[in-house]
């Protein structure tokens, strides 16, 4: 842990005024340190303060991992400070300068957005090792404590870099999770294309391609050139990209598939409260309660699993304090919205009702074929529950053709495996 002790008694302002400063100073106020204040452009409040204001400071700290450099121009640089810039907590503006003077080269980066992300890249990147492919992870920066972070901080056998280095990393290929996300990685990859490095898009999860269910036009995986996609089932939403894509799996299934099936001496329900990403978010409290009333009609016990990224406060609730996967090895049965977790969950071989009572449009997994059940009002999820629990041991049989469509399953060869063989066809 960092000392923060030369900051004691000191004229401390933190830039900009969001939800990341704010956690820093109930941080630093936990450590005895006083913050003095705010600087930001566009809020507007008693403890913030334009850029511009003439005013003294001994230090400003900048916790920002997108405009650290645009906030910067506007202090003194002796002064400045930048908070979470991978691999420093808290570094001078001057040092970290220096820090991205350094030059590097990797064969592959790898440019994840989550803990699942990390995960499936992380034994892409222990494959291509095998094949004498060096690769690092891209640290996009954030949250010192989000689900990203304990990825990496779970995978510390693959390099990481900062973005902020990468004008001075040479590449050959970036392979990203996601390549439409807003904020950094669809201008990144677009960039990427530009410069000629290789571009390839790992879907790494059951995917709503048409943005069925989606506000906005995300797009999935149109901006890269080339996509390794799960199954069959995926190609046909990426006709244009025919003659640039691989099937090969989902690399975090392939040991799980394998896995000895254990079932509790008594059944439990493992609710999945996945609401994310303004996708029916709204719904969320209704859908829980339905589950949970079908839950005590047949008076059955149940444990919620959350997604890193559900904003649901189900503190009142009988949340799993235990991995996801750890979650669903210790319960009998999965309910669910549509996730990845159904693919999961039937590879661990535990059965999934599908509860779709707010009318999601997405159409892959509306086709189970014998893997899974379907319930569309509160009386069908009654009746699934007690007919996917009679025949739970078969799950996992059951679901064989439906998991071969979805993600390769029964591919003898791990998908991270043939995933960096494509990346070395790539690269030569």
């Amino acid at each position: 842990m960092l000392n923060f002790d030369f900051l004691v008694n000191k004229v401390i302002y933190l830039a900009p005024y969001n939800e990341l400063t704010l956690c820093l100073k109930d941080r630093l106020f936990d450590q005895g340190i006083i913050v003095n204040g705010f600087f930001d452009r566009d809020k507007n409040s008693s403890d913030v303060l334009p850029y511009e204001t003439e005013i003294h400071y001994d230090v400003v700290i900048i916790n920002s991992p997108n405009y650290w450099c645009e906030i910067a121009r506007n202090f003194n640089p002796t002064k400045l400070f930048l908070y979470n810039k991978f691999p420093y907590e808290l570094i001078g503006l001057e040092d970290y300068r220096k820090y991205l003077l350094k030059e590097a080269a990797f064969d592959v980066l790898l440019l994840p957005l989550n803990k699942s992300n990390v995960i499936d890249l992380a034994l892409v990147s222990a494959e291509l090792d095998s094949d004498g492919i060096t690769s690092a992870f891209i640290d996009i920066g954030g949250d010192l404590h989000s689900n990203l972070n304990q990825g990496f901080a779970e995978n510390p056998q693959v390099p990481r870099i900062s973005r902020d280095l990468l004008p001075h990393i040479a590449r050959k290929a970036t392979l990203t999770s996601a390549d439409w996300q807003e904020s950094f990685v669809n201008e990144f990859i677009k960039q990427e294309r530009r410069q000629g490095v290789i571009t390839i898009g790992i879907v790494d999860g059951i995917e709503d391609f048409q943005d069925s269910d989606y506000i906005n036009r995300r797009s999935a995986y149109q901006t890269v050139e080339h996509v390794f996609v799960m199954g069959q089932d995926d190609v046909r939403f990426l006709g244009n990209k025919l003659h640039k894509l691989k099937v090969i799996g989902l690399p975090k299934l392939f040991t799980l598939y394998r896995e000895p099936i254990h079932f509790p001496s008594e059944d439990v329900v493992v609710i999945n409260v996945n609401f994310t990403y303004g996708s029916f978010e709204e719904q969320r409290s209704a859908w829980l309660q339905q589950v949970i009333a079908a839950c005590d009609t047949l008076q059955l016990k149940y444990v919620i699993t959350q997604h890193h990224a559900d904003n649901g406060n189900l503190e009142n609730y009988n949340v799993s304090t235990k991995t996801m996967y750890d979650t669903i090895r210790q319960g009998s049965i999965i309910v669910s919205r549509f996730s990845t977790i159904v693919l999961e969950s039937l590879t661990l071989g535990k059965p999934v009702v599908y509860f779709n009572p707010h009318n999601e449009k997405v159409s892959l997994y509306k086709e189970p074929l014998g893997a899974f059940s379907i319930a569309e009002t509160a009386a069908e999820l009654i009746d699934k529950l007690c007919y996917e629990l009679k025949f739970k041991r078969t799950t996992r049989e059951r679901a064989q053709i439906f998991l071969d469509k979805k993600c390769n399953i029964s591919c003898n060869v791990p998908p991270a495996k043939l995933a960096a063989k494509e990346i070395v066809k790539l690269l030569k």
